[in-house]
């Protein structure tokens, strides 16, 4: 929508302001024959004349401009049947080219049809120009046609190749016609590449401008007129803008030729063969159509038409704007007796194919479709609105996308969707669902722009139900005509994919103006192309790229666009001693598509590996926290046992000690007992004593009184002794109480630690049962997410499988995109679909070459890579380079360092890290290279101009001696013819003489023989002897007059020839001199131009210092999801002195499901020697390791650049991780 609506705008102001119309057209003007700056020279092709040719004919091609067009030697075409060789001329007796022309071969069996030519040289082979095969008559426009007086006489139905040669050139032609013959006049000019905006305007004998139109950016004018009356018209031809050059060429045909407007249906499915209906004029066989365009009436015509059953076919004569490059297409030309028709584009259709039903205007007459299905419509009024009816059920996909602006027409469609559903009345409610307009994914911007007015909708159905597509042209208030045709697309998804090769020329930075350019490849060079992918309906896979029919000595690695991504490079690499060559390449794009479900089932299925895989971190933690608890748990309850046992020893030791203590207090007990006893015992018997002593004392019975005394003696002393036995035994029982109570004491603590130590071991029992328990559960739900990543992984292998089982690989030719015409600023290009890819190598090599081995390279997240690059110098240059990493898109997380290779140096280490959240993809990423050349153009030249100067004076140094000897020479011949001349003159003059005196000498002969005979006649002897000697002497002259003249004739006669041929070698001479002069001449002419020659050879070869940039080898780099990553801390800030070591402390942190053991390296870096490290292995249970780096005695002194340490693993295949590491070598 947006260029139309630009369009619009643009010509109502030029219609509006002649001022807007001259600016318009100088800033057109202004984009000319473009130059890329600051670049070597490259053969650029802008205009051949004529375009176009009759198939069956041989004629004259020649360039007509173009940029660095030095020797050119071929023009090669993209038809076999289409032949060229360098048309020659005499010269000198020898056949030598016309410049920039070229005998032409078409044959017989070309079809009508667009092709492509390209032109070689020097500087290799050109960008294309469109070159039209037809099966009409050609004949060449005759200048001086600029007014209707002077207007070229054609016939109908014949082809005139034409240029509008200047600004305000006009060309008038006449032509004859017939009342009621329906001529059609056409202009082949924008679809041939030309500049021409065309005007076309028709006119009777009298200037009475019958009909006039003109083209538009797209397409050429068409004059349809029904004659008037019998009699001559004049058609009237100039550039809208009144511009003019060589670069505004065309091809006219006037006449009652077949003209397709459009066709219904548009499109067809692959490999079928269906009836199709031509609309337009002057069909063979047509009937009207009962519409009318521009006022005009059609007719139709059903023809069969088979397509190709590959459903990527694009075969086209017709030009196709950068935007409709990933349409597949084929051209139809409707062949009749007065010529072929123009060709029109057969789409071929993603679904079945309908036409559309009128009436449809309204919601109640909305046509039913059953889906998937294609649509061919029209908006062929003002107003026209349709409605299309289908039902969808829950789940499914299609894609909605409706073909206008990209069906070769102006039509602009939107759409709306919306949900239909019914109640129970049967009264309809309507959802908005979307309403989708332009597509605004532009691949490249201003240079191949893809931009399109038509809109594309994925639609994921939401309920079972009736969904309603409403279709128009977005200025449907305006306008509408059966030409605006479209088709609408609803489509179950089916990803896919187109890819298009755009040459572009290497600038300073990403360039944003279009530029015209080639594949064309110095020896030793790298040139890329640039690679644009269209993915089609959610195809988001790896495209990989090859090129087949690459000539010797020519290399292409291929390449490869990322997952998601719509743009590459394909380098090309032309060896040192690669021979010249010119041709075609063929560029295939191959992917491995996959079924949409299937795909969906996958990363499902990874998602749940993922899941479960991030649940294993957790639970190996809880599993190995609840394990150590565990194990903790046992040494506690192993000595609260012994404890608890020690105590019950302790215990029962105490207590059988108790026991004893308290028997010995109780039979200390006793014992005073008994001791108290005998105490009391003894006092009593001392009481008694001492009264029976007192009683016997009062005796007088000694003897009972020494009895009595001695008794009373004796129980005092038994008394005493049972008091000494009392306080022993009170004192043993003291002692002994005191010890119960000790033991008792000791038993009762004792008990109580039993009883303390037997409840810690109970509760160390618990807290180990516990344990246990958490550790069994810990360890069963450690196995079910082990099962549960392994059922997992299982359900991923499977829909892997089923997805591998469901896609198909396929392989895809690439398009090619051209830039027609180079921009400018604020001056857009023009760019649209080429035909073919040209590639050439030049005869010259490329002052310098940048090259690396890395070239594809797998490595997952949180990885180094290392990339060595080389510089090969040539032809003395010896400058830095700047080297810059193109093609990585933005947003990637990978880090890039750039670096330069300095003056005298070749080689330099450049280094890439993918970080840990490095975007998963396949990056494509090259080095530009940019530095100052002091170039010499076609130094060849120089030296072949200079030996031709040489040469040529050589042949002036002879021309001018032959010349002055010939001169010399004729000089002498004439001097020399002159006194032969003279000398004759003298010899005839004696004849003159002699002859005068034999004639007196015979007359005096004849009168002494008269006047003897009259003497004889006579008697007188001496008259007859006077006579007789008179006549003797008279005879004896005569004789001697005769001699004389004999002599003087045989004199003269020598003389005559000696003149004769003194003549004829003064008029050879003459001619020698002639000619030797005019050698002379022709060489001072020679040696003037072998001069200018070179001079302008050598001021050409001069060296120029121009920023040149060169392109690198490839870098293809896959970038995997990385299993872990580290963390490395190197002591004391890495500080390392020679014969030591340092422990490096290394952290992992698993991730993406990865669970297993890690081994860690430290990978050897260019340029660093004598520092090394043992592996060591990472247990799968364990999160830390230490490295230990040492460094010998001959290490690499100071902060070692590069220098990560590594972790390798096993995930998805070998898997590897980088993480920088601080290193600082000394003494």
């Amino acid at each position: 929508m947006r260029k139309n609506r630009l369009n619009i705008c643009v010509g109502q102001c030029l219609r509006n302001s002649l001022a807007g119309l001259l600016s318009f057209a100088l800033a057109f003007c202004l984009v000319g024959a473009s130059s890329v700056s600051a670049q070597l020279p490259q053969t650029r092709l802008y205009s051949i004349a004529p375009m176009g040719s009759k198939a069956g004919v041989t004629l004259d091609v020649k360039v007509t401009n173009g940029a660095d067009l030095d020797e050119l030697n071929s023009l090669l075409f993209n038809h076999p049947g289409i032949k060229a060789v360098p048309k020659t001329q005499d010269s000198g007796g020898k056949q030598v080219p016309v410049a920039n022309t070229f005998a032409v071969t078409v044959a017989a069996n070309v079809p009508p049809g667009t092709y492509e030519a390209r032109t070689a040289g020097l500087f290799g082979l050109s960008n294309p120009r469109s070159f039209e095969v037809g099966d009409r008559d050609e004949i060449a426009e005759a200048e001086g046609n600029n007014t209707r007086e002077q207007a070229q006489e054609i016939k109908q139905n014949v082809v005139v190749n034409s240029v509008i040669g200047g600004a305000t050139d006009i060309d008038f032609y006449r032509i004859e016609g017939k009342k009621g013959q329906r001529i059609l006049v056409s202009c082949r000019a924008i679809q041939l590449d030309s500049r021409l905006s065309a005007t076309l305007g028709l006119y009777d004998a009298n200037g009475r401008r019958l009909s006039y139109t003109r083209g538009d950016s797209r397409n050429d004018p068409l004059l349809d007129v029904t004659l008037p009356a019998d009699g001559q018209f004049f058609v009237k031809v100039h550039d809208f803008l009144y511009r003019g050059g060589a670069d505004y060429g065309y091809r006219l045909i006037a006449g009652t030729g077949p003209h397709i407007d459009y066709v219904l249906p548009p499109s067809g499915t692959p490999g079928s063969t269906s009836t199709y209906t031509l609309f337009g004029r002057n069909l063979p066989g047509g009937q009207d159509a009962g519409v009318k365009l521009n006022g005009k009436p059609l007719q139709k015509l059903n023809v069969s038409i088979a397509l190709p059953k590959d459903e990527s076919t694009l075969q086209t004569s017709v030009l196709l704007p950068s935007a409709e490059a990933a349409i597949d297409a084929i051209s139809y030309v409707h062949k009749s007796p007065s010529g072929s028709s123009n060709p029109v584009q057969i789409y071929l259709a993603t679904a079945p194919v309908l036409v559309e039903k009128e009436p449809n205007d309204e919601v109640a007459q909305a046509q039913q479709v059953t889906v998937p299905a294609e649509i061919g419509g029209q908006f062929q009024a003002r107003g026209d609105t349709d409605y299309f009816d289908f039902t969808a059920k829950t789940g499914e996909v299609y894609y909605i996308e409706v073909f206008g602006q990209r069906s070769g027409g102006s039509a602009d469609p939107y759409f709306t969707l919306e949900q239909v559903t019914k109640n129970d009345k049967g009264v309809e409610s309507v959802k908005r669902i979307t309403i989708q307009d332009d597509n605004t994914k532009n691949l490249s911007p201003n240079v191949f722009d893809t931009i399109t007015d038509d809109p594309v909708y994925r639609f994921q159905v939401p309920a079972d139900s009736t969904y309603r597509v409403m279709l128009r042209d977005r200025y449907f208030e305006v306008r509408g005509y059966p030409n605006l045709v479209y088709r609408l697309s609803i489509r179950r998804e089916n990803p896919d994919f187109r890819v298009v090769a755009v040459p572009t020329p290497p600038t300073a930075a990403a360039t944003s103006i279009a530029q015209s350019w080639s594949v064309a490849v110095r020896k030793g060079d790298n040139v890329k192309i640039d690679l644009l992918a269209f993915r089609q309906d959610g195809f988001n896979g790896t495209i990989d790229v090859t090129v087949e029919g690459l000539p010797k000595g020519v290399v292409c690695k291929g390449t490869s666009i990322g997952p998601k991504q719509t743009k590459s490079v394909l380098i090309f690499t032309a060896t040192d001693d690669a021979p010249e060559w010119a041709g075609l390449v063929k560029v295939i794009a191959k992917a491995r598509i996959e079924d949409p479900q299937k795909a969906r089932g996958v990363v499902t299925a990874s998602a749940a590996v993922k899941a479960a895989a991030a649940a294993l971190p957790k639970l190996q933690t809880a599993l190995a926290k609840t394990i150590d608890t565990q194990n903790k748990a046992k040494d506690p309850l192993a000595k609260a046992n012994e404890a608890a046992k020690k105590a019950t020893q302790d215990r029962d030791a105490a207590k059988t000690k108790s026991d004893a203590d308290a028997l010995a207090f109780k039979t200390a007990q006793a014992a005073v007992t008994a001791a108290t006893k005998k105490t009391t015992d003894a006092a009593a018997t001392v009481k008694t004593a001492t009264a029976a002593k007192t009683a016997a004392d009062k005796g007088t019975d000694q003897n009972a009184k020494t009895a009595a005394a001695k008794a009373l003696t004796d129980a005092q002393a038994a008394a005493k002794k049972a008091n000494e036995e009392l306080v022993a035994a009170k004192k043993t029982a003291t002692a002994a109480d005191a010890v119960a109570k000790a033991s008792a004491a000791v038993t009762v603590k004792a008990e109580a630690v039993v009883k303390d130590t037997g409840n810690k071991a109970k509760a160390a029992d618990a807290v180990q049962k516990a344990a246990d328990l958490a550790a069994k559960t810990a360890t069963a739900a450690k196995q079910a997410g082990d099962k549960k990543v392994a059922d997992a992984q299982a359900g991923l292998t499977k829909a892997e499988a089923d997805n591998k089982a469901a896609s198909r690989e396929v392989a895809r030719s690439a398009r090619v995109g051209t830039i027609a015409w180079s921009g400018a600023a604020n001056v857009p290009g023009i760019a649209r679909v080429a035909q073919s890819l040209g590639l050439s190598v030049l005869k010259e090599k490329a002052p310098y070459q940048v090259t690396t081995d890395v070239f594809r390279v797998e490595a997952n997240q949180s990885r180094q890579i290392l990339v060595p690059v080389k510089l090969a110098k040539r032809n003395g240059f010896d400058n830095a380079v700047a080297l810059t990493f193109q093609g990585l898109p933005a947003k990637t997380n990978i880090v890039i360092a750039n670096k330069p290779i300095a003056k005298g140096k070749n080689e330099v280490l450049l280094r890439v890290f993918l970080n840990a959240n490095a975007v998963v993809g396949t990056y494509t990423l090259y080095l530009k290279g940019q530095g100052q050349v002091p170039y010499k153009r076609n130094p060849e030249r120089e030296v072949a101009a200079k030996a031709a100067q040489v040469k040529a004076a050589e042949v002036l140094k002879t021309a001018q001696e032959a010349a002055k000897k010939a001169t010399q020479s004729r000089d002498a011949a004439k001097k020399k013819a002159a006194a032969d001349a003279l000398a004759f003159k003298k010899a005839t003059d004696t004849v003159t003489a002699a002859t005068k005196k034999a004639t007196v000498a015979t007359a005096a002969v004849k009168a002494a023989t008269d006047a003897k005979a009259a003497a004889d006649k006579g008697t007188d002897d001496n008259a007859k002897a006077a006579t007789a000697k008179a006549l003797t002497d008279a005879q004896a002259a005569a004789k001697k007059a005769d001699e004389d003249l004999a002599a003087a004739k045989k004199v003269a006669a020598a003389a005559d020839a000696v003149a004769k041929t003194s003549a004829a070698a003064n008029v050879t001479a003459e001619a020698v001199v002639k000619t030797t002069v005019a050698a002379s001449t022709a060489a001072t002419a020679a040696k003037k131009a072998a001069d200018t020659a070179a001079t302008a050879a050598t001021n050409a070869a001069k060296p120029k210092n121009i920023n040149c940039f060169f392109t690198s080898t490839p870098i293809v780099i896959d970038v995997k999801p990385g299993p872990a990553t580290l963390t490395a801390v190197a002591p004391g800030g890495g500080a390392l002195k020679k014969g030591q070591k340092i422990d490096v402390k290394v952290t992992i942190k698993r991730i993406n499901g990865f669970v297993g053991p890690i081994t860690l390296t430290l990978p050897a870096v260019p340029g660093v020697t004598g520092v090394t490290a043992q592996p060591v292995t990472i247990p799968a249970d364990k999160n830390d390791g230490v490295l230990s780096i040492q460094a010998a005695g001959d290490a690499t002194e100071g902060q070692l650049a590069n220098l990560v340490v590594r972790g390798t693993m096993d995930f998805a295949g070998k898997a590897a991780v980088d993480v920088p590491v601080v290193v600082k070598v000394a003494k």
